[in-house]
């Protein structure tokens, strides 16, 4: 009797057993996919992230292109556009605001170009603003006896700013800016601003940009260029040898064909009617220009 109850019992331990193990195997054979599916999701795992670092790879060389394609802009087109208005008083001119701005071509929606017609065009509606200000109030100021004693011309005022671009080639933009200033007839101011952009960063060039060196070398070199001008007289080179020789903080400078011009505007450095000083220095010039620029014969 306890044999038989021993055998039942290892019988039944055996079964059991053997239940356990024939229910893992059913539970297998019930669900044939599940080591198909881990093994296509880890494939496709592996295939998007083969997909997205292709994409990636893609991003980048497109990046790469857009930057090749910057550093490569030579030269632009460039319009001018214009603010204008123009005030009478019985059918004769009073007041006359004229402002030219340079508005560069920009299909590709390039920042660097965005920068500097933002500059241009910012710049010129400051001014017409100003100007137009004060013009419509010459015309308010406009007053019976004015006109009956026929003086509208001593009431008369223009403010014009004209555009010459002087260079646009090997990646750098320079313009002239020339200002006209009247409040009478009679009465004419003149002066001019210059530019030189770097196309492919936007960016206005100063005198640190140009010149290799110090500040104070390159203050040398341009008094030296000033001393050695043709356009300005021995005496007023005697006379302001020290302020052309002292510091470029008012000096304007622009490109040109083969040259870099420099010039001091009236009242800068010498009195109004000394006029306007300028010089030149050849862009060919040895060891003293950062800028590497293919010159014309």
């Amino acid at each position: 009797m306890k044999r038989l109850i021993i055998c039942m019992i290892t019988c039944m331990m055996l079964t059991g057993c053997s239940t356990t193990v024939d229910q893992e195997v059913i539970e297998n054979v019930d669900n044939p996919q599940t080591d198909l599916e881990n093994t296509n999701e880890s494939e496709d795992e592996s295939t998007m992230t083969a997909e997205d670092e292709k994409a990636a790879s893609d991003e980048n060389l497109t990046d790469t292109k857009s930057s090749k394609e910057i550093s490569k802009l030579e030269s632009v087109d460039v319009t001018i556009e214009t603010l204008e208005s123009q005030y009478e008083n019985q059918n004769e001119i009073v007041s006359h605001v004229k402002i030219q701005y340079p508005v560069i071509k920009n299909d590709t929606d390039n920042e660097s170009i965005k920068e500097i017609n933002n500059f241009f065009q910012e710049s010129a509606q400051a001014l017409y603003e100003e100007n137009n200000t004060y013009a419509l109030d010459n015309v308010e100021a406009m007053t019976e006896e004015t006109l009956i004693n026929n003086t509208v011309r001593e009431y008369y005022s223009e403010y014009f700013v004209m555009i010459d671009i002087k260079y646009n080639e090997n990646g750098l933009f320079s313009v002239l800016q020339n200002f006209s200033e009247s409040y009478s007839a009679e009465n004419k101011n003149t002066f001019s601003t210059g530019y030189v952009f770097d196309l492919n960063s936007g960016e206005r060039l100063n005198i640190s940009d140009i010149f290799i060196g110090t500040q104070e070398e390159a203050a040398q070199i341009i008094g030296q260029a000033f001393l050695n001008s043709d356009n300005i007289t021995e005496n007023l080179k005697n006379q302001y040898k020290e302020e052309l020789m002292a510091n470029t903080q008012y000096v304007e400078f622009y490109l040109e064909e083969n040259n870099i011009y420099f010039f001091y505007n009236p009242n800068m450095i010498a009195p109004y009617y000394e006029g306007t000083f300028s010089t030149s220095i050849p862009l060919n010039s040895e060891s003293i220009f950062k800028l590497e620029l293919n010159q014309k014969d």
